[in-house]
Formats: structure tokens, C-alpha cells, sequence
């Protein structure tokens, strides 16, 4: 079980850190596939600074808790718990829209990883 869950959290750890280098390398382009748009240079900016660190801030804290444990997975899980409660509060206030919904759907069961790797991971730590 611990390998599976170790595993898991390995490939969210990629998976944002893949986001991340989408939005340093092309913030134009991911920001056209999530409907975003920078209208200046400060713009596209903080498109990497603001979206893309939070990916990398996500990604470091899956790598980190291979050799820090479980309290990196903690600090994961409320950044992307901070972003599902700003996901629901713009269906609250903006309206429904199907894919605002997937992604509340994916970034729940990602949260599901951390805190199953929590529980069965075996990497100690506080």
C-alpha cells in the first residue's frame, strides 16, 4: 500500500510541476486553454507568478515530503483546499459552468491522495 500511495503522490508532484512549466514557458497558450488572458507584460506576469507559483508551491511540497514527511503533504493539501474553496465560491457567486466542476471534481480526488498518503504512506514526520 505504501508504494501505490508514494507512487500517487509522485505523479501529482509531476502533474503540477508540468503545469508550472506550462505557464513559465507559455502563459499566452495555457492562459487561451484556461480562458485567461494577460492584457500587458504585467499581466502575463503575474499569470506565471501567481498561477504558475502556486503549481510549483504544490509540487515542491509533493517532493519535499519524500524526504520531510507527512507536514509537507499538510501544507499541499491547504493550498489546494484554498483553491477548491475559491472554485466554489465562484460557482456560488459566477454561475455553473460543467468544466469549473470537473476541475473541483479532479482537484478533490488529488486532495483524497495527500490525505490517503497521509494515513498509509509511511513517510513519518509530524
Amino acid at each position: 500500500m505504501t508504494w501505490i500511495v508514494n507512487s500517487l503522490v509522485a505523479l501529482v508532484g509531476l502533474f503540477f510541476a508540468a503545469l508550472w512549466l506550462g505557464w513559465m514557458v507559455d502563459p499566452a497558450g495555457m492562459g487561451a486553454q484556461w480562458e485567461l488572458s494577460a492584457l500587458s507584460v504585467f499581466g502575463s506576469n503575474n499569470l506565471r507568478g501567481d498561477v504558475g507559483g502556486l503549481f510549483l508551491g504544490i509540487a515542491a511540497f509533493c517532493g519535499l515530503y519524500f524526504v520531510g514527511g507527512t507536514m509537507w503533504l499538510r501544507a499541499a493539501a491547504v493550498l489546494l483546499t484554498c483553491v477548491l474553496l475559491g472554485r466554489w465560491i465562484g460557482i456560488a457567486f459566477d454561475g455553473y459552468h460543467p468544466q469549473s466542476m470537473l476541475n473541483a471534481v479532479i482537484e478533490a480526488g488529488l486532495l483524497l491522495v495527500f490525505v490517503g498518503a497521509m494515513k498509509f504512506g509511511g513517510r513519518g514526520g509530524p
